[in-house]
Formats: C-alpha cells, sequence, structure tokens
C-alpha cells in the first residue's frame, strides 16, 4: 500500500513537472520496463482529463448562488405583500413546494461543487483554475444544405445521425491520409470523423497515440484518398524565443487563423517537452499545427493558461518525428513528409491558401 501511494506522489511529480530532467527519465524508464506502473500511470493520467473536462465547478456555484438570491427575494416579497391571510395561505404552498425543489437542486448541486472541488484538490493541486485543454463541444454543429445532400449521394461517407460530442483540429502527415492531433481530442472515441476545408466527411481510426506528450495519429480509411504532395516539413531545432509563429484550427466551423510568437521556451509549469506562446487560441485549436514564418511546423497547439488571456501551449514537433519513427514498417513511409518544405519563399498568404487543403477538422462521436 505504501509503495502504491509512492508511486502517485511521484506520478503527480511527474505530470505535474515537478522533477528534474534526470528524474523524469529515470521514472519513464521504470514506467516503461513495469507494466502495472505504466497502467497506474495512464490511470492517473485519465483521471487529470476527466476532471479538467469537467472543470464546470465555477458555474455550478454561479447557479446555486442565483438560486439561492431568487429564493431571498421571493422571502422578502412574502413579507412585504399587503394581500389577505386567505390569499397568503393559498400561495404558500407552491412556494413551499418550489423551496423544496430548489432547495434538493441547490444541495445536489452543493455536492457536486465540493466533490468536484475535493478532487481538483487532492489530484489535480490547481491545475484546473489555470490551465484548460481545448477539446471543443460541438453537440450544436448544423450541416449546411450542400453537406447534407452530399452526404445523401455519397451514403458510404455519411457521419453518423447523432451530433459530434468532441472536437479539435489535425493536419496532414502523409499524402495517404495519416493526420496528427492531440491524443486528448479523441479520448473516449467509439467512431471518429476527419472534415476537410470543403466540407467532406472522412471516416478516421485512431492508429497510434501518445499520452505522455498528448499526441495521436490518425489515419483516414477511405483506401482511395489522396492529398498531393506535403508542402510543409516538421522542426527538428528548437526555435528562438520571440520567433514569429501563426497557426491555423476549428475553433468554429471554418479555418481560422491565428498570429502570435514564442513567449517561452518551456510550457505549462517549466515542462520543457513544450513551447509557451502568445497567441489567441480557443477550444477547437487542439491538434492544430503550429507554423513559423518559412512554413516550417514547430509544435501542436495543446491547452492554454486560462480562459481570459492569450497564453497557449504546444508539445514540440520532435516529439512528433519520434512518434512517426515508431509506426508499423508496414505504413506507407513513402508518403510521409520528410521530402521537402516548399512554403519557406512564399509569403504569409499564399503559405495559409497552400495550407488550408492540409488541415482537417476532427469530430469525435461517442
Amino acid at each position: 500500500m505504501n509503495d502504491l501511494i509512492h508511486f502517485l506522489e511521484e506520478a503527480d511529480r511527474y505530470l505535474d513537472h515537478q522533477m528534474t530532467i534526470a528524474e523524469r527519465e529515470q521514472f519513464e524508464i521504470f514506467c516503461r520496463q513495469n507494466e502495472e506502473a505504466g497502467v497506474l500511470l495512464k490511470e492517473q493520467i485519465a483521471i487529470r482529463n476527466y476532471l479538467e473536462e469537467h472543470a464546470d465547478n465555477i458555474r455550478l456555484r454561479e447557479q446555486l448562488n442565483k438560486a439561492h438570491s431568487e429564493w431571498e427575494k421571493q422571502e422578502k416579497e412574502k413579507k412585504l405583500s399587503s394581500e389577505s391571510q386567505t390569499k397568503v395561505r393559498e400561495v404558500i404552498p407552491f412556494k413551499q413546494y418550489m423551496w423544496k425543489v430548489t432547495g434538493i437542486a441547490a444541495a445536489i448541486a452543493l455536492l457536486i461543487v465540493a466533490g468536484g472541488l475535493w478532487l481538483s484538490h487532492h489530484y489535480n493541486d490547481h491545475k484546473i483554475n489555470s490551465y484548460t485543454i481545448l477539446r471543443r463541444e460541438i453537440d450544436n454543429i448544423k450541416r449546411s444544405q450542400n453537406n447534407l445532400m452530399n452526404d445523401i449521394h455519397h451514403s458510404e461517407k455519411t457521419i453518423p445521425a447523432n451530433p459530434g460530442q468532441y472536437g479539435g483540429t489535425g493536419f496532414a502527415l502523409s499524402t495517404n491520409g495519416l493526420i496528427a492531433t492531440n491524443a486528448h481530442v479523441v479520448a473516449g472515441a467509439d467512431s471518429i470523423y476527419v472534415e476537410t476545408s470543403q466540407g467532406e466527411p472522412l471516416k478516421a481510426k485512431l492508429i497510434y497515440q501518445d499520452t505522455r506528450y498528448d499526441l495521436a495519429i490518425l489515419k483516414i480509411e477511405d483506401s482511395g484518398f489522396q492529398l498531393p504532395a506535403i508542402p510543409y516539413q516538421l522542426r527538428k531545432s528548437a526555435v528562438p524565443l520571440g520567433d514569429e509563429v501563426y497557426t491555423l484550427g476549428y475553433p468554429r466551423d471554418e479555418i481560422v487563423y491565428g498570429k502570435g510568437y514564442i513567449s517561452a521556451e518551456t510550457g505549462f509549469r517549466g515542462d520543457s517537452n513544450s513551447y509557451q506562446i502568445s497567441i489567441p487560441v480557443n477550444p477547437g485549436n487542439s491538434g492544430g499545427p503550429l507554423i513559423d514564418s518559412k512554413g516550417y511546423i514547430l509544435g501542436i497547439i495543446t491547452g492554454k493558461q486560462s480562459p481570459s488571456d492569450n497564453i497557449a501551449f504546444a508539445v514540440k514537433s520532435s516529439f512528433l518525428l519520434n512518434m512517426l519513427d515508431s509506426l508499423p514498417k508496414d505504413m506507407n513511409r513513402k508518403a510521409l513528409l520528410y521530402k521537402q518544405n516548399s512554403l519557406q519563399y512564399l509569403n504569409r498568404v499564399d503559405q495559409i491558401k497552400k495550407l488550408q487543403k492540409f488541415i482537417f477538422l476532427v469530430k469525435v462521436y461517442n
């Protein structure tokens, strides 16, 4: 039992980036060599992701306060009422009933808030309040008439009838349908679809992921799918502080451009695996590429400091390169984006025009 508690404490230090580089390397080696430790680490990551995705405690507290304020207002109005005693007796039972209902709902909300706050403190310290993942809820996405007609005439590509539950962004790694995104974007998916910039839905499957770096690789299942030559490369070298960067992603149903710069060479809580960037990102940008002025991909957008600022984070592209090297040998490696970067001599507008067909909206169904 003591060994389990010690391991969970070490896992928390690892996930909170409180370890030195040497300690992190030693911990990762231990988890790779010890199957039980690896499973426990994954469970700890899943718990943290769950808490991040359900961090709505503030909203619940506001609803509880509002319900209490409304009750106080009703009580004051009742005391000031000049109606007859008979009328008061007719109204009181209804108010008492409403107060009971409101009280039950408020009590449930209070329990949820208290439980959520306790779990947050126990497992995740103050991470919920300072770090926000950018997975997008897309329950209310409405299909345009053209896309509906397209689905009718191409039934093999028709997406499920129920709306997507979550969404993010992905970008092409190969001409034959390999796509990079975040692991948290596709976590818990029963089915995954990607949508092109022209609104064409394509079924995809998860073929590889690394939850430590929040990275995943999808594969479009349509064997006839083909892209033109990939115009960009993943940058291997480090990026200097202050370097200008931009991103393309799907915080809404159309692709959105954002511009900023590298503001720190490490990510959240000094994470050396990520960059801190000053750039406007929103839910749906998760999994989108971080691009420099010459069209090289520097990283993959993962999250932001808080909903109210422009401080965001991106996993460095070197870790995605390592994932590509780990792909099964039977994959068509000739299609991967190792060859050349044809964007480096184009201006920003022309770069974006070329990039759009390689950036996808990722939709998750469960």
